[in-house]
């Protein structure tokens, strides 16, 4: 056959990542083992250093392969530039920019009224959270590029009291541990020969109290000489606080040291100058005196340190003070000098006298350490909480401490709870955003807020705010230290309790979102603008989880939660949301899943225009909507109303369909009514336009069309098969047109499912609400099982029963044990499928419907746990063992006849121990023969004498064991082979008798099995049992009988170790017998399959005849003629 030629490969260079700009084809030639690295070098010199794609028939071959792979001739190669880490944050922030707003900046700035610097602020905050969650309710507070606020709260470092001039003064709401400002720089003084620390700290605006404050993580009074003033609190007592508030120190300078220094000397003038609006003069000095006595004994040593002063530009100085110092000791001392003075700059120097001694043992050393200038504080308080630390630092501080802290209470506010308003300390956010909006005063001056009247506050909404906070525990605390506008703060407060600040109704009132709140309006094709309507898909790549910081209160810890995604384990993308505010792990938790819960249920995003009926809702409002195009329910609007003897029958716009099971309901949005009404309509067949209500019209509501200003045509319907008709949705945005007649209005769905997860966690997917059935989905599903019996065996099966709505063709139905894979076991196109499983367990069952197409529906998934599957064989009700003749135990089993017996009974096993146990452990007992396992009643010589317990289960065709079992306790004697033992010195008769048992027995039971056809009758088998046992009775008498002659008959022998002439007659008839038995006990041996016991036999017989061979002096043992003697 001739081979037909090989086209010339192609290669594809394409060196842009998107575009087809500078893209080649050409044709590469391939050499003998040449790899695609070497293809690519010779034709793309471009290779090295860039990113590239490479595709070999359409298959990705990744650029550590490139040296391994080896392209045959004629393939095509693709090769095109790579997409690097750039590129892909540029279209990933295209593609949000997209899915947030569609807008530029100044397309914002003109629409929200804002400038363009303030519109990339918004459309950057957007992309923050767009870029991990779906957040079109309520997103989390957006961070800002950079802040001032030196935050206490979730700093690394932890908070620091801090110089903060010129920043604002920090506002307190809630319970917060605060590290305060500090109010002027610390200084220090001399008391004695201690050093002393004085600090003014500032803890701002509505702080009511505040506790004990620590250092760090140790209590502050723990320290020596500590001293707390408090002032400004509104809650706590007001004390003078004896520290200076504006004090400014410089260092002084070494004085005299006479190790460098002439003894007995004056030392120069050491001149510094204060700062400008001093009124109090603080010098600090350092010393040490001291003298040797001949024999280096302490001797005593004097300086006087003079000090002057005067008003800078002046020249006369003025006498400060002269103050003599005196010591013996080599130590250190300390000591301050204070003088008032009048209002201004001050010139200070100081000296030493030369007053100390010229010994040579002598030493002196003074240095001018700092100079204090305490200068006027002429700030005004007012309003502001301020605590005074005065604390000893000698021995124990090292520096300044700058992490003085403790926890601040805000001042008390009033409250809401139910019925009055109740002035308490409160973290309650509704109550916190009234206080604020009212303003926080200290008399009449407004220290925080808005200074708003009760006439421009909406409290309605707010008392309800409030309860609602209250409810569900939201709290918030927070010490605000940065620049914020009203609307910031409000915001922020209202957002930890699910809520938005609102001026829709001319006054500051605030909407939130929580569960079950009553709907604000129906939106239906009635009301919806032609052409108006549309529904988007957020379809980027949301956050695979939460990780959600928060401040707890009860640690005072930053803490962090982290709430992966439904079906994650490890969270590789996840959002990173701070809670402002937030200091418990609950709130925490469903702030966390709120943001999530919107990024898995409300991806959705519905858009429609209306008329001016959208005034009577707002943002965060929740609707009724219905539109045909979607089918989430029917809607338009009422023709007639007509009530025949209190039977209203409604003619509508449009027909409806029946419903195939259960009501239907129609819900009547009357005039003047926000909400519609639901009302439950009569069963009809097919469609019709009139609907009949099964129940009577609400009296206070106006028939539609009973008057001329209440026209039919103004009553909206929507007509559903559920109790709440049309799509629960919740708005988002309302966007007036320019012309004010309608407004463009953005909502998402909100199902119950949704609260479901953000308050408890339990994750649920939204049902489709939509009546269109463009799938089939399967629903309802059931599972049972049910044991079927084949022969003597039985096997499980199960049987799923499930609904399916919308066109189906086909229904695959996959199973998996434990945690296996899931595996097709049935596929019907009925609404049952039935297979067969192989063990008991835990199943996952997941059921999938195909439309006639082949489009895969909507499936439903259970997981059953089998009952049946497995079940143990039920214990026979009767077990005997009888002691027979000859040591024989015959052992017996059965049922009675109510009993109903397994069908895969397949016979006992049966096992013993020795004494008598009431309750013996199983696993501790001998089986009885080999495996101890028997099908029919039988005989044994097991056990020995003695006292045995015995215990008996049942067994099925599968090898499993019944739960219980049956005991006894049996006192057994000897049995025949005990009874025999040493007669002989081989105990070879023993043997051939124990055989020759061995084989009846086994014939017997041969026998038995056979017959045994029908073992559910109890009373046949105890027949047929009773019937063989007679004729073994009989057998064993006889064979009982011959063995006591044979016994007395080789007593007789044994007695006197000879046969005798006339003995040897006998043993002859005897032994030949023996002889002519075997040919037919080795053929009733083959017969019944018993090998090991024939085999047996045969050699025992084959040793007693060498034996008795030996038997020949001093005759043979056959021979008449004369004795013989037994060797």
């Amino acid at each position: 056959m001739e081979q037909l030629p090989v086209e010339p490969g192609r290669l594809i260079v394409t060196p842009h990542p998107m575009l087809l700009d500078g893209q080649r084809n050409v044709v590469w030639e391939a050499r003998a083992g040449e790899s695609l690295y070497a293809i690519l070098m010779r034709n793309v010199p471009e290779l090295d250093g860039q990113r590239w794609e490479v595709c070999i028939g359409g298959r990705a071959v990744e650029r550590h392969l490139w040296h391994h792979v080896f392209p045959k001739q004629g393939q095509v190669i693709e090769v095109r530039g790579g997409v690097g880490k750039t590129a892909l944050m540029i279209v990933a922030m295209i593609a949000l920019t997209f899915f947030t707003f569609g807008a530029g900046a100044l397309v914002v700035a003109g629409t929200w009224g804002l400038s363009a610097a303030g519109a990339m602020a918004v459309n950057a905050a957007i992309y923050v959270a767009g870029s991990m969650l779906i957040n079109k309710v309520l997103g989390p507070k957006p961070p800002k590029a950079s802040s001032q606020q030196q935050d206490s709260v979730y700093s690394i470092s932890g908070a620091r009291n801090q110089l903060r001039p010129y920043e604002p003064i920090p506002l307190l709401f809630g319970k917060v541990r605060i590290a305060p400002d500090l109010l002027s720089k610390p200084y220090m003084w001399y008391e004695g020969n201690d050093q002393y620390l004085g600090l003014l700290l500032c803890a701002g605006i509505n702080v009511g109290r505040i506790d004990d404050l620590y250092n760090g993580d140790t209590l502050l009074s723990s320290y020596d000489g500590v001293q707390v003033y408090h002032a400004g609190y509104s809650e706590m007592a007001e004390q003078e606080i004896p520290v200076y508030s504006n004090a400014d120190t410089v260092n002084g300078g070494q004085l005299l040291d006479t190790a460098s220094d002439p003894k007995h000397t004056p030392s120069a003038w050491i001149e510094r100058t204060s700062s400008a609006d001093t009124v109090r003069l603080i010098v600090s000095l350092e010393y040490q005196l001291y003298d040797r006595t001949s024999k280096g004994g302490d001797k005593n040593n004097t300086e006087r340190v003079e000090i002057q002063y005067r008003p800078t530009g002046e020249t006369n100085w003025q006498v400060f003070g002269s103050y003599t110092l005196n010591s013996s000791k080599t130590k250190a001392y300390r000591v301050g000098y204070a003088k008032d003075v009048e209002r201004g700059q001050y010139d200070v120097r100081v000296r030493t006298a030369g007053l100390n001694t010229d010994g040579s043992g002598a030493q002196a050393a003074v240095t001018w350490t700092t100079l204090t200038s305490v200068q006027v504080d002429e700030a005004d308080y007012t309003g502001l909480a301020r605590s005074g630390v005065r604390i000893k630092a000698t021995g124990q501080l090292n520096g300044t401490p700058d992490e003085i802290r403790g926890v601040a209470f805000a001042a008390p506010i009033p409250e809401w709870d139910g019925s009055a308003w109740v002035t308490k300390e409160s973290s309650n956010p509704g109550a916190q955003c009234v206080a604020y909006a009212r303003g926080s005063r200290a008399g009449t001056r407004l220290l925080a807020g808005m200074a708003l009247d009760d006439a421009q506050i909406d409290l309605e909404s707010w008392k309800a705010f409030t309860l609602h906070c209250a409810a569900n525990d939201y709290t918030y605390d927070y010490y605000i230290k940065d620049a914020r506008s009203h609307l910031d703060v409000l915001s922020s407060i209202a957002r930890a309790g699910f809520g938005e600040i609102t001026w829709a109704g001319g006054r500051l009132g605030v909407v939130w979102a929580a569960q079950e709140q009553p709907l604000s309006g129906v939106v239906n094709m009635a009301t919806i603008k032609k052409g108006q309507f549309q529904v988007d898909y957020t379809l980027v790549n949301a956050a695979d989880g939460i990780e959600y910081s928060y401040f707890d209160a009860e640690t005072w810890e930053t803490k962090t939660l982290r709430v992966p995604a439904p079906g994650v384990e490890t969270m590789l993308n996840p959002a990173q949301v701070t809670g402002e505010g937030v200091s418990t792990e609950q709130h925490a938790a469903r702030l966390a899943r709120w943001h999530l819960a919107q990024s898995l249920y409300q991806y959705k995003d519905i858009s429609y225009s209306t008329d001016i009926e959208h005034l009577s809702y707002q943002r965060l409002s929740l609707l009724a909507l219905q539109h045909d195009m979607t089918q989430w329910g029917y809607g338009g609007r009422v023709q007639a109303a007509v009530n025949a003897a209190g039977v209203v029958t409604l003619t509508l716009d449009e027909p409806v369909p029946a419903p195939t099971t259960g009501n239907a309901y129609i819900g009547v949005r009357i005039p003047g009514e926000r909400v519609y009404r639901v009302l439950r309509v009569q069963p009809f067949v097919g469609e019709s336009r009139a609907v009949t209500l099964a129940e009577a019209w609400p009296d206070d509501a106006p028939l539609p069309g009973a008057g001329a200003d209440n026209p039919a045509h103004d009553t909206l319907w929507i007509y559903d098969f559920k109790q709440t008709p049309g799509y629960r949705v919740r708005v988002t945005s309302i966007e007036p047109e320019s012309d004010l007649k309608g407004a463009a209005v953005r909502v998402v769905p909100e199902s119950p499912e949704f609260w479901d997860y953000v308050l408890n966690g339990h994750y649920v997917p939204a049902p489709n609400q939509s009546l269109l059935q463009t799938r089939p989905v399967a629903s309802n599903l059931r599972v049972t099982e049910q044991q079927v019996v084949q022969g003597n065996t039985t096997f499980t099966e199960l049987t799923a029963t499930f609904d399916v709505t919308g066109p189906v063709g086909t229904t695959v139905v996959r199973a998996a044990a434990g945690d296996g894979e899931l595996q097709d076991v049935a596929q019907t196109a009925t609404r049952t499928a039935t297979w067969r499983i192989d063990a008991p367990g835990t199943y996952t069952i997941v059921v999938r419907p195909y439309s006639p197409d082949g489009e895969a529906g909507i499936a439903v998934q259970a997981v059953y746990s089998t009952a049946g599957a497995g079940v143990p064989p039920v214990l026979v009700d009767l077990f005997g063992v009888e002691e027979r003749s000859g040591g024989v135990r015959l052992y017996t089993w059965g049922w009675l006849s109510e009993t109903i017996q397994s069908p895969d009974f397949a016979g006992v096993e049966i096992r013993y121990i020795a004494g008598s146990i009431a309750s013996p452990d199983w696993e501790s007992m001998t089986p009885l023969g080999e495996s101890g396992y028997y099908t029919a009643p039988f005989e044994s010589v097991l056990p020995e004498a003695g006292e045995w317990t015995i215990a008996c289960r049942s067994r099925n065709t599968g090898g499993q064991l019944s739960e219980d079992m049956r005991t006894i306790s049996r006192t057994f004697g000897p049995n025949l082979g005990e009874v025999i033992a040493g007669l002989d010195p081989e105990n070879v008769t023993e043997q051939l008798i124990e055989l020759q048992l061995a084989i009846e027995a086994e014939r017997v039971a041969r026998f038995q099995g056979d017959a045994q056809e029908a073992q559910d009758r109890a009373s046949q088998i105890a027949a047929e049992a009773q019937e063989r046992q007679t004729e073994i009775s009989a057998e064993r008498a006889a064979r009982e009988a011959a063995v006591a002659a044979e016994r007395a008959r080789i007593d007789a022998i044994d007695d006197d170790e000879v046969i005798s002439p006339v003995e040897k007659p006998q043993l002859r008839i005897d032994f030949a017998a023996l002889l002519d038995e075997r040919a037919g006990i080795n053929a009733e041996a083959d017969l019944s399959e018993v090998v090991d016991e024939k085999a047996a036999y045969n050699e025992a017989l084959d040793r007693l005849i060498t034996y008795m061979n030996t038997l020949t002096t001093p005759t043979r043992w056959d021979d008449t003629g004369g004795y013989t003697n037994l060797t």
